[in-house]
């Protein structure tokens, strides 16, 4: 199934949205904003760490008033349905707005939130401690980077220490799907996997879409969870059949 609506796809509902993983959170929380905010109002924000969005709306000064904060945002909603919050913080980046994570919910029909840190590499494992899912979160998604199969662990995930322990792998060995797969299953941190940066998956060359749909399905087959794969830059999704 391909799809040109990530957000239906991927059963995103009024509320708390979190996007954990690698591999293209930013790419796919812009994404998930930009379509959302066709049908109703979004809040763009992080329980972590995250980048302001230079061409979205930005809040990241706020009243020492929570109740004068609420006003300010709906009246910046109600210019504009996108809004990216957060308090300003180290390197230029946005840490977690002020104010609680569902009462945001309250204020905008969808609320998406980056809850996970990778330092730009393809697979994240995760400490105690992450990701950082708000309370009354609704929809858990988790990003895996397709760039990462084939290369060193330590060099293709962050936090290599907690794969290693998951997977039984050595630092110096190959990612393979399998063992990725099996990682993200011993977490069980999500709802849904996106599998990014398979872009041959939408290439015409019939060769090369074998290959790598071969290799999603192996990754797919060490996880009960839904994995859809694609490139989320082409907007290009499938859902991975695993019996195929």
């Amino acid at each position: 199934m391909m799809t040109d609506n990530l957000s239906k796809t991927l059963c995103i509902r009024r509320g708390i949205t979190a996007v954990i993983g690698s591999g293209g959170k930013t790419t796919l929380l812009r994404e998930l904003a930009r379509e959302l905010s066709a049908c109703g109002s979004v809040i763009l924000t992080t329980s972590t760490h995250i980048r302001p969005f230079p061409d979205l709306p930005c809040l990241a000064s706020f009243s020492p008033d929570s109740l004068e904060n609420e006003a300010v945002i709906r009246s910046r909603l109600s210019v504009s349905p996108l809004l990216c919050i957060g308090t300003p913080a180290k390197e230029g980046k946005l840490s977690a707005p002020p104010l609680p994570f569902d009462h945001l919910a309250r204020l905008a029909d969808y609320v998406l939130i980056e809850a996970d840190g990778s330092r730009g590499l393809p697979i994240k494992a995760h400490r105690g401690g992450e990701p950082v899912i708000p309370d009354g979160t609704r929809r858990i998604i988790l990003l895996a980077g397709f760039s990462g199969f084939g290369k060193p662990v330590r060099n293709a995930v962050h936090v290599p220490e907690r794969f290693l322990a998951l997977t039984g792998a050595g630092e110096q060995d190959l990612l393979t799907p399998e063992l990725c797969g099996e990682a993200i299953q011993k977490e069980h941190l999500a709802d849904v996997i996106v599998l990014n940066q398979a872009d041959d998956l939408h290439c015409p060359d019939s060769a090369l879409r074998t290959e790598t749909l071969s290799l999603c399905r192996r990754f797919a087959k060490k996880t009960d969870l839904p994995v859809f794969a694609g490139s989320l830059r082409e907007h290009f999704l499938i859902r991975i059949d695993r019996e195929s």
